[in-house]
């Protein structure tokens, strides 16, 4: 925690509210950081740290998700519902816990990955990540990324086997949809990958076949 307020110090002119319960947390802020910011407030109390914030005009919040008098969710809940603009830091031993949790509880909120492999980790594919980031074309300083193979879903994906595995996931779409129209005109367009004359419909037993490949 000391640590990610060290990377924030710089700013001089920035006015700090600072709600925890933490005795030592407290001490460590007030003897390290108490002249690095224009102005620090260190309180224990959520509904004081509510109040504050109504009465003056702070630049940023830090939040101890670990408080006394109310749920993180409570607090974080009456600040949405007054329509303060504040930017919230949020402290806690476990941030994917935590994540999870708003993730949950405000189903809008938007989260930021700073590390890419955190994002794959997130979905189950942290190993495929991986497994790209350690293959030389995909290399540190190369043209392209893991993520640009991972995340690119159009033709221009770099890697052959990404790209058919993303069209295949597209036809199986269209086909879960019924959409038969746009399925047959994609095989037929991506010839590279799908033979042209398995998708050639002139009677309704075609049609009947069509299906049988599709659901083997």
């Amino acid at each position: 925690m000391i640590k990610s307020v060290k990377n924030i110090r710089k700013l001089d002119n920035v006015k700090i509210l600072f709600l925890s319960n933490d005795d030592t947390i407290k001490s460590a802020v007030e003897s390290e950081f108490d002249d690095y910011f224009k102005e620090l407030k260190l309180v224990k109390s959520a509904n004081e740290a509510f109040s504050l914030l109504k009465e003056h005009k702070f630049d940023m919040l830090l939040i101890d998700s670990q408080m006394n008098d109310k749920s993180f969710k409570e607090f974080c809940e009456m600040i949405i519902q007054s329509k303060l603009s504040i930017p919230k830091i949020i402290i806690s031993s476990d941030v994917k816990q935590t994540v999870s949790k708003l993730q949950f509880e405000f189903p809008k909120i938007l989260t930021l990955y700073l590390m890419n492999k955190s994002k794959y980790d997130e979905i189950g594919a942290g190993k495929l990540f991986e497994a790209y980031r350690m293959m030389e074309t995909y290399s540190f300083g190369k043209k392209y990324s893991p993520q640009d193979v991972l995340s690119d879903l159009s033709n221009d994906n770099p890697d052959d086997l990404m790209k058919f595995l993303f069209l295949f996931n597209k036809i199986m779409e269209f086909y879960s949809n019924e959409n038969f129209g746009l399925l047959i005109s994609t095989c037929n367009k991506e010839f590279k990958y799908f033979s042209s004359n398995s998708f050639q419909i002139h009677k309704h037993g075609d049609k009947k076949l069509l299906k049988e490949k599709f659901e083997k």
